[in-house]
């Protein structure tokens, strides 16, 4: 790969450390007609991006085109993320062998990627550039980390499309879609089978390689964004969020609940009564 040196010259690429210690929605800057990544750190954190709701967690990768804009909103717990902006003619045309920026192509509903940061050279990357923030090297250094980081969320795409990338994400998004709208019943593989004529092993199957998580995994992400909205903005109790919400106790839904979060939904709700009454 043969890189222009006067590239460097005029770069319009950004990268920063953030850290949240409270709750609150934030819309981070982003830059009319750059493309953005963001790499989450550590804790939870619920994006809201094209009407959608993703509940982003440690070692999840965003990315969005200069089409898109997210809200991300913190549950209170600390949380990290590295935050890259760039414009895209910067990385564009690299290399004639890859489009680097395919990938931001993507639905909106496939840009949650955790397997780009399971590769080595991601991590490599992901860590000099936390190193070159911090020793404040100069955007040189930046944009050889940012292109690693970029080659290795290509290759992740390129291992999943497989040429078949459309299709794919077609089919996947008819299964988010119907998972959307029956998110406060009870969802069953068969009942997805059933409704967007897939068959459940390439459900199970879309599911793992586009969001590297499980289909029960998957439902109870959607549904507890949905649940912790109720907890903090409606007037149910807990035990109706609970059933409204698809599960048959109580019991079970205060175990999950603390599972994912960290406390329980009572101590959220108190949290968030507290935050009101300032």
């Amino acid at each position: 790969m043969i890189i222009d040196m006067l590239r460097f010259l005029q770069i319009d690429l950004h990268a920063f450390y953030l850290k949240r210690n409270g709750k609150g929605k934030y819309k981070y800057t982003q830059m009319p007609g750059n493309f953005h990544i963001y790499i989450f750190l550590s804790g939870y954190t619920e994006v809201y991006c094209q009407n959608s709701v993703y509940v982003a967690k440690p070692n999840d990768v965003l990315i969005l085109n200069n089409s898109e804009k997210c809200t991300l909103e913190h549950n209170g717990r600390p949380s990290e993320i590295i935050f890259i902006s760039f414009n895209p003619t910067t990385f564009r045309n690299i290399d004639d062998s890859m489009d680097l920026l395919k990938p931001f192509e993507w639905s909106d509903r496939m840009k949650i990627m955790n397997d780009a940061l399971s590769q080595t050279d991601f991590l490599n990357a992901r860590a000099s550039l936390m190193n070159n923030l911090f020793t404040h090297k100069s955007r040189a250094f930046i944009f050889s980390d940012v292109l690693r980081m970029l080659c290795c969320i290509y290759d992740v795409y390129v291992n999943f499309s497989g040429g078949t990338a459309t299709d794919e994400a077609n089919k996947f998004t008819q299964i988010v879609s119907y998972i959307d709208e029956h998110i406060t019943e009870k969802i069953t593989l068969q009942d997805v089978a059933d409704n967007v004529y897939i068959s459940k092993s390439t459900i199970q199957k879309l599911i793992k390689n586009i969001s590297r998580k499980t289909f029960s995994e998957l439902v109870r992400e959607k549904r507890f964004a949905k649940i912790d909205r109720h907890i903090r903005s409606s007037g149910f109790s807990l035990e109706e969020i609970a059933k409204n919400c698809g599960y048959n106790t109580y019991s079970s839904f205060y175990r999950d609940y603390k599972k994912v979060y960290g406390i329980s939904p009572i101590e959220m709700r108190k949290n968030t009564y507290r935050k009101r009454d300032k």
